[in-house]
């Protein structure tokens, strides 16, 4: 797999800001290029094709209980980047990053956190219920974290 080569950032505006500080969530229309989005498919695809994390923990149905021997109901896939090193450096990861230490009015360095991958095909399997993410990690643990 080659990674794409290309520069697309982006920013928010203070209003938008102000927007995720009101209301708990900010809508971006684009966060990387269609090229990387391609590119990126085929790390999605292989992980869940190979089950990528498994003896780890890092991949598991969070619709059923772990380690099933059914068709999964919704699969994820915890620390990508730990088995593709080169997900930190997308332009993704780049811009999440930038707009992370933005919406949450800190130094980039002081930002943290890794990824998470679900695989939810179109038509299949548990409906997921509005939630913030922030649930699911201890936040004096860390602070400074988003989902992008």
């Amino acid at each position: 797999m080659i990674k794409p080569n290309t520069n697309f950032q982006v920013d928010v505006t203070p209003n938008q800001v102000n927007s995720f500080n009101d209301n708990g969530y900010l809508s971006i229309d684009r966060i990387t290029t269609d090229e990387e989005i391609e590119w990126l498919k085929q790390i999605y695809n292989k992980l869940f094709q190979e089950r990528v994390g498994e003896e780890k923990g890092q991949y598991f149905d969070l619709g059923g209980p772990r380690a099933h021997t059914g068709r999964e109901v919704l699969p994820q896939v915890l620390g990508p980047e730990s088995q593709f090193p080169e997900l930190r450096e997308t332009i993704f990861f780049k811009n999440a990053h930038t707009l992370a230490a933005k919406l949450l009015k800190v130094n980039k360095d002081n930002v943290n956190g890794g990824g998470h991958m679900i695989l939810k095909p179109a038509k299949f399997g548990a409906e997921t219920p509005w939630h913030q993410d922030e649930a699911y990690w201890n936040p004096s643990e860390l602070p400074h974290r988003l989902s992008i």
